[in-house]
């Protein structure tokens, strides 16, 4: 197993240091932990240049830790490849291997064999977010017995207290918190949580 860490700092954040996970990247193969991202595993292994300028072929780097991340994108390999996935919010799984995407993308002509899930939802409180504000939103609304649906475009509840060390709400530290709310709503039989879920857009009728 590659073991060039580098890049990575001894304690904090999300990251189970104890839980070693290999990736392929390219081809090569590198070590993350389990919380990582392969954006954050491709930092720590000092992998810095994730591709080049569409025009000019300028080298480009991570540049957020998100959904907004406008030059990692990978392609996954598997049964069926998936295609313009940020890195920044693919967490690591073993077996996982992906291909950097560098330039223009080109269409894929072959047929899409995968099975896409949909549902419709219905909630009296419908709550976008689950950083701090969020999720007090959402446990309040759940007291009083109402139907809540609550959208998390990461896979991690929390959003910015994941990156707040220090910060203490309710006498506890931030990201335990947010971990006492996750399980107190996803033991609420009225809420619903949706994680990897992105509210793009608000319609009439009251839709999302």
């Amino acid at each position: 197993m590659a073991a060039d860490q580098s890049r990575r700092v001894d304690a904090g954040g999300a990251i189970d240091r104890s839980t070693p996970i290999e990736l392929v990247v390219d081809g090569t193969t590198l070590t993350g932990f389990a919380g990582d991202t392969v954006a954050s595993a491709l930092i720590a292994n000092g992998r810095l240049r994730v591709g080049d300028s569409i025009y000019r072929g300028r080298p480009r780097g991570i540049l957020s830790a998100g959904v907004e991340e406008p030059n990692a994108f990978v392609l996954v390999h598997g049964d069926h490849d998936e295609s313009m996935l940020p890195a920044t919010t693919l967490e690591l799984v073993p077996g996982l291997d992906v291909r950097l995407l560098d330039g223009i993308g080109v269409l894929d002509q072959k047929p899409d064999p995968a099975e896409y899930d949909k549902m419709h939802v219905h909630a009296d409180v419908a709550v976008v977010g689950a950083g701090p504000a969020g999720l007090a939103a959402a446990r309040a609304a759940a007291a009083t017995g109402a139907r809540v649906v609550l959208f998390e475009q990461d896979f991690r509840l929390g959003g910015s207290l994941l990156a707040s060390p220090t910060e203490v709400v309710e006498g506890v530290p931030a990201a335990q918190w947010a971990e006492q709310v996750r399980a107190e709503l996803e033991a609420a039989p009225e809420v619903r949580v949706l994680t990897r879920t992105t509210a793009f857009g608000s319609y009439d009728n009251n839709h999302l």
